[in-house]
C-alpha cells in the first residue's frame, strides 16, 4: 500500500536495506543472510538499495554504537543512498 501510494504520486519508491550487526558477521564471511530469500522476493517488487557491501570495508564497532548506526554508519548509508540517486538521475 505504501508503494502504491507513493508510485500514485509520481513518485519513485526504493527500500534501504539496513543491516544490523548481527547480519554482517555472517555477509563478512561470504555467507548468506537467514532471510536472503525474503530481500531477493522484495526486489521483485521494489528497488532495494544496500549499504552493506560498503560497511563490510570497515570495522563493525566503528559502524555501531551498541545497537544503532554510529556517525560512521550513518554516513555509510548516506553516502551509499546519494550515490544511488545520483546514478539514478544520470539515467534518465
Amino acid at each position: 500500500a505504501f508503494k502504491n501510494d507513493v508510485e500514485s504520486r509520481g513518485a519513485k519508491f526504493y527500500m534501504v536495506y539496513l543491516p544490523l550487526k548481527a547480519d554482517l558477521r555472517p555477509l563478512s564471511r561470504g555467507r548468506r543472510l537467514p532471510y536472503a530469500a525474503l530481500l531477493e522476493r522484495l526486489e521483485e517488487f521494489v528497488c532495494i538499495i544496500h549499504p552493506e557491501k560498503e560497511m563490510l570495508k570497515e570495522t563493525v564497532p566503528s559502524i555501531f554504537n551498541t545497537a544503532h548506526y554510529s556517525a560512521a554508519g550513518n554516513r555509510i548509508v548516506a553516502r551509499v543512498i546519494a550515490e544511488f540517486i545520483v546514478q539514478q538521475r544520470d539515467t534518465l
